[in-house]
């Protein structure tokens, strides 16, 4: 039986009207709106400062490494919305090329090949999951070795050696169809995918509420352990997709392949606007945000800037991105208020959309009642 011994609405005053649905949602979807201006801006200035940048070439150029950070920073979105974060992704992204790579060029026919890769992915995002949510780990610390036990299984699975993959592959993954490369098609399946997974399921909705209050979710009937497990889990098959579209299009994998990706992740995410604090996120906003570093980053090369710079104007990037999220949080907040949940004694926050789990004993009661 549940041990929540009463719940209360707030009622709604004269001077905070409750909102209507459009204005939550509208409210919901504005700390989102400033990675979009950000965007058309950075892409406005190429047209002034670097016209090349915009060209075809430069943009076919561009796109495939965008696809593969909106692949990552997809599931570390995840991850954050879930008051967490992974260092592993550089870990999973090699080790999962390389398999798929060396499974392709032995012959291995291609769906069982991503599917060993994945295979793989999964282990390591299980292994994220328990030593997160089981065994109380801090999720900095945990991923952290599991990221460097990683390092080890990559030496030992390719011997130190890059693999090359196969011709036909590198030929799928380098080729366009409309002037759009392909791997930019592949990774707006997987960002739609997993944003319409998120927000209109009710794992997905479970899945936020776990991640905005645990102890409120656990109350609620969630199984906060599980959906955790399966966070990191979900989050490693977006670094395996990852990782196999750069080894197909760059046409080898190799150790470290994905050292490079850390950082801008992290980045990407969190300049696109989710919250640390964990529930809030939009993988759609990650997408354009590893877009945005993604045509920063081109337009600051071609203007002649040495990687120093860059990286500097990249951080002050990420830098006015937290800022302007934590303005946003100091203002009043005229939303509708949660419901108030009291639970032993402690009050506690509870989204009103989220419906539960089944309680097995309730159901078993009402059973017994009904055929009473």
């Amino acid at each position: 039986m549940s041990d929540i011994a009463a719940s209360t609405i707030a009622e709604p005053n004269e001077t905070n009207p409750r909102p209507t649905r459009a204005r939550r949602r509208r409210a919901a979807h504005e700390g989102y709106r400033g990675i979009w201006i950000a965007t058309l801006a950075v892409f406005g200035a190429g047209a002034v400062f670097a016209d090349g940048t915009l060209t075809s070439a430069a943009l076919s150029s561009m796109l495939p490494f965008a696809s593969v950070l909106a692949l990552a920073a997809a599931g570390q979105t995840l991850v954050i919305q879930s008051r967490g974060i992974d260092l592993s992704v550089p870990g999973v992204m090699s080790l999962t090329a390389l398999v798929f790579a060396k499974q392709t060029a032995s012959g291995t026919p291609i769906p069982l090949a991503i599917l060993a890769a994945c295979g793989v992915a999964l282990v390591c995002g299980a292994l994220n999951g328990v030593l997160v949510a089981v065994v109380g780990i801090t999720p900095l610390v945990a991923t952290l070795a599991t990221g460097s036990l990683l390092v080890g299984a990559e030496h030992s699975y390719s011997s130190g050696f890059p693999i090359t993959v196969t011709d036909s592959i590198h030929h799928a993954a380098s080729s366009s169809r409309l002037g759009i490369p392909n791997t930019v098609y592949l990774a707006v399946l997987v960002v739609a995918a997993v944003a319409v997974i998120s927000r209109f399921t009710v794992v997905g909705r479970r899945f936020v509420a776990a991640g905005a209050s645990p102890a409120t979710a656990r109350a609620a009937g969630i199984r906060v352990t599980r959906y955790t497990i399966g966070t990191y889990m979900c989050a490693a098959l977006c670094y395996a997709a990852a990782g196999m579209v750069l080894a197909a299009y760059v046409g080898t994998a190799d150790i470290g392949a994905g050292n490079s990706y850390l950082l801008p992740v992290i980045a990407a995410v969190v300049i696109g606007g989710t919250a640390f604090t964990g529930g809030r996120g939009s993988v759609v906003a990650t997408a354009v945000g590893a877009l945005f570093l993604s045509q920063l980053d081109q337009l600051l090369f071609t203007m002649g800037l040495p990687t120093s710079l860059r990286l500097l104007v990249q951080s002050c990037a990420l830098v006015a991105a937290t800022g302007a999220r934590r303005l946003r949080s100091t203002r009043p907040f005229t939303g509708s208020a949660p419901r108030k949940t009291q639970m032993n004694g402690y009050e506690t926050s509870q989204p009103t959309d989220i419906p539960p789990e089944p309680d097995p004993d309730e159901s078993r009661l009402s059973s017994s009642k009904a055929r009473g």
